[in-house]
């Protein structure tokens, strides 16, 4: 007989062959035996079916046995999961007092089976840092039970997967889409291993991403999928090296926070609008209006932190020096998000002309 792998078959005697004669005895019963899988026998007039998966058993006249054997469907083997190896049917008729044994070899046709894999519900990364993606060391990320050598596809929309070198293992693809081939034991425990695999953020992001993570044995393929959280890091605003604003020449010039926050080139991608620290003057008078009054502003260490600092809706007013002309280094100003300051300060600088002639 011959069945396919993993796919029950019908096990069929030939329409011209008589399975059994019994001359004397009305009734027969017939054991059908293998070693593994399971052997179903359908139910059908004047046939008793009972014992077990792997020792069938069918009662009846012969007559009724040997038409119910050459019957389509009426007897079937599925072959044990996975198997390929070729089993002996062992066919015992008995009439309660002799019996008598035949056997037969049921060929099994292989057909190349998926492999399986397997990724933690979840990883965690920081922000803009390299973090590892590691397997649990008590799973099978993959597996296949007859193709030797497996590729494993890391996907992600955006970001880097990075794939370290190893002893067995080949490595390939891309940022976004890293591969990594070997055999289902070099490749399980590679992800089990701390380093091998890591994952960097795109610049910034914060927003979970989804890893796919896909085995392929060159026919089939399996996917499952993860996903990557990603614990934000504050990041410093920043902020130009240098803002030139318009001024009169002997005439005190206002400057809001919204103007001079432009002038600066002041970002961040965590704070809207991070506020301006005066860390310097150079020259003039600087002056920053707290709601009731013009208060002068001091960069000294003994000096509140608060009085040099500028939010938004607020506004200073600086006043140059008696006769200066033309473009006249002011102050310097750092961004602040609250937290942390921009690596570097900005040099505000007035350009002043002459008022026009009335």
């Amino acid at each position: 007989f011959t069945v396919t792998e993993d796919v029950a078959g019908n096990l069929v005697w030939p329409a011209e062959s008589l399975p059994f004669t019994e001359p004397d005895s009305a009734s027969l019963k017939v054991t059908l035996a293998v070693a593994g899988g399971t052997i179903t026998a359908l139910p059908a007039p004047g046939i008793t079916v009972g014992g077990t998966p792997t020792a069938r058993t069918l009662s009846g006249s012969p007559a009724v046995l040997n038409a119910y054997l050459k019957t389509a469907g009426a007897v079937t083997y599925l072959p044990a999961a996975n198997s390929t190896v070729a089993r002996v049917l062992t066919v015992t008729a008995s009439d309660g007092e002799f019996s008598r044994s035949a056997t037969s070899t049921i060929g099994i046709i292989p057909v190349n089976d998926a492999p399986t894999a397997f990724a933690p519900a979840s990883f965690t990364v920081t922000e803009d840092v390299r973090g590892n993606l590691v397997w649990p060391a008590a799973s099978k990320p993959v597996a296949d039970v007859d193709t030797a050598v497996l590729q494993v596809t890391l996907s992600v929309p955006d970001g880097t997967i990075t794939a370290a070198a190893a002893p067995g293992i080949t490595v390939g693809g891309t940022p976004t889409a890293r591969t990594v081939s070997g055999t289902a034991a070099a490749l399980s425990g590679y992800f089990k291993t701390l380093g091998r695999i890591g994952y960097t953020t795109a610049p910034n992001n914060t927003v979970a991403r989804t890893l796919t993570f896909s085995v392929s044995d060159g026919l089939l393929a399996t996917s499952v999928q993860s996903t990557i959280a990603i614990k934000p890091v504050n990041d410093a605003p920043v902020i130009a090296a240098a803002a030139q604003l318009a001024g009169t020449a002997g005439g005190a010039r206002e400057i809001t926070y919204a103007e001079l926050a432009t002038a600066a080139g002041v970002a961040d991608v965590d704070t809207a609008q991070p506020a301006l620290r005066v860390v310097s003057i150079q020259s003039g008078r600087l002056e920053r209006w707290n709601g009731q009054r013009w208060v002068a502003v001091s960069t000294t260490p003994s000096s509140p932190v608060a009085q040099r600092t500028l939010a938004a809706g607020q506004r200073l007013r600086w006043t140059p020096a008696t006769g200066a002309k033309g473009v006249q280094a002011a102050f310097r100003v750092a961004a602040f998000d609250g937290v942390v300051q921009s690596a570097g300060s900005c040099q505000v600088s007035v350009n002043l002309t002459a008022s026009p002639a009335v």
